[in-house]
């Protein structure tokens, strides 16, 4: 099994199909919103890895955000 783990400069990047387990969002979301800069992220070769705690971090305030305007 492929560990698809890297821990850089203290933050812990996963691959896209363990960020889709951790948040429960699809590959499509993930996909799309990297292509527009939105999702923090690093690139190794041709595989992404994405910052699981800036991400969640991320996702808190634009759930936060939406439910004031509710």
């Amino acid at each position: 099994m492929v560990n698809n783990t890297i821990a850089y400069e203290g933050a812990v990047y996963r691959s896209i199909k363990e960020a889709v387990k951790i948040t429960g969002l699809s590959e499509y979301y993930f996909k799309q919103n990297l292509k527009a800069g939105k999702i923090p992220h690093i690139r190794n070769g041709n595989k992404i890895f994405i910052n699981i705690p800036r991400l969640l971090a991320e996702l808190e305030k634009v759930t936060d955000t939406s439910l004031v305007n509710l």
